[in-house]
């Protein structure tokens, strides 16, 4: 059994806290402060309703690497401030084991957004998004940013639901 199947309370407000966070992402090229706090706070209640019994240390040894990585790619104009604190945030919940396996999704989740980019595929998309309310995505696939936070989430919830496979 994995912590996840024996929490699934704080699985769901993590999926729901990540799919908010791609949705913001991938709308307004934002993910408020607010989501990655949100889920970087909860992470300790996890622990205690696991009785302290995971590589907690380890997991935030790896989740501190990441964001000072991340801190750098960010000063160099990389990647945004956002995806930095999601994918720090989110890196807590994973024990080491577990962490290539993350990142790894994760970056699968980014090399298809990125084809789907250079194949033309956002283009019918945006028209429908911008309908939903997400007014920024047309521009955004004009200015060439991508929306990571999407990749990430995506990524986290692909690992949260297999582990390290990636079929089930």
């Amino acid at each position: 059994m994995t912590p996840f199947q024996s929490d699934p309370m704080m699985f769901a407000v993590l999926a729901l806290l990540l799919g908010w966070a791609a949705w913001s992402d991938l709308a307004r090229l934002t993910i408020p402060n607010v989501i990655p706090a949100a889920i970087t706070a909860l992470w300790p209640l996890h622990l205690a309703v696991l009785g302290w019994t995971s590589n907690w240390p380890g997991s935030l040894a790896a989740a501190l690497a990441i964001l000072a990585l991340g801190l750098i790619a960010f000063a160099r104009g990389w990647c945004g401030g956002g995806d930095v604190k999601l994918l720090a945030g989110t890196a807590l919940w994973f024990e080491p084991v577990l962490l290539a396996a993350l990142l790894f999704k994760i970056a699968i989740m980014g090399m298809v957004m990125a084809l789907l980019r250079l194949r033309g595929a956002h283009l019918g998309a945006a028209a429908v998004l911008q309908r939903l309310g997400a007014v920024r995505l047309g521009s955004v696939a004009m200015e060439g940013a991508l929306p990571y936070g999407v990749a990430i989430a995506g990524g986290a919830l692909w690992t949260l639901a297999l582990g390290p496979d990636l079929f089930p």
